[in-house]
């Protein structure tokens, strides 16, 4: 993601807007900077995001807004839809696998996060596998495939995720309105490691 480092007179505006009608004054414009990306498939809204560098660990939110509304990312799947709605959401073959790995950024489970897996190399835990379990993983892993299914109105994206030391062959579907489910899933193989995805 292509981040723009806003100047000071607009990360003002910024902080100002979204701190308005609340009693948080988490961010100060003198210690804190905003950043805003762009989104393929959203045509009027951008995500900002907002960092605290004053505080010790400094700690950073994100936001969608277009200007005028800002929505805060608070890891529910419904604040997202409900950003859809407004946003006029554009997905396509093209732009549903950016948002598919949005979506699975910002949405958090109890359980804990679930990554989007487009490449073993993104598996830190791969380095410290033995040749067969190496070899296990090249010959299984499945790069992520797109297809559009008329009769269901839908995208279904053909993925690999990991969760919980799991990695996980499976179908979600995303519908046109963005809303995501997981149709099946199989397991690929379990690690026993602590890992992160590599960014």
């Amino acid at each position: 993601m292509n981040w723009h480092r806003l100047d000071r007179e607009k990360t003002i505006e910024i902080i100002n807007t979204v701190q308005n009608g609340t009693d948080l004054s988490l961010f100060n414009p003198k210690t804190s900077e905003v950043k805003c990306a762009s989104l393929p498939f959203y045509r009027n809204f951008l995500q900002y995001r907002l960092t605290n560098y004053a505080s010790l660990p400094c700690f950073t939110f994100d936001y969608l807004g277009n200007g005028e509304k800002f929505y805060h990312l608070n890891g529910e799947a419904d604040t997202i839809y409900k950003i859809n709605e407004q946003a006029h959401l554009n997905l396509n073959i093209k732009t549903v696998m950016p948002y598919l790995r949005f979506f699975l950024d910002n949405v958090s489970i109890d359980d804990g996060e679930v990554y989007l897996v487009e490449n073993t190399d993104d598996l830190s835990f791969i380095d410290s596998m033995g040749p067969d379990q190496k070899k296990h993983l090249e010959d299984h892993f499945e790069a992520p495939a797109i297809s559009y299914e008329p009769t269901l109105s839908a995208f279904i994206v053909k993925c690999t995720l990991y969760f919980m030391g799991i990695l996980m062959h499976t179908s979600i579907r995303i519908d046109n309105n963005g809303v995501v489910s997981i149709l099946d899933q199989t397991m690929l193989m379990q690690s026993h490691l602590h890992s992160e995805i590599r960014q």
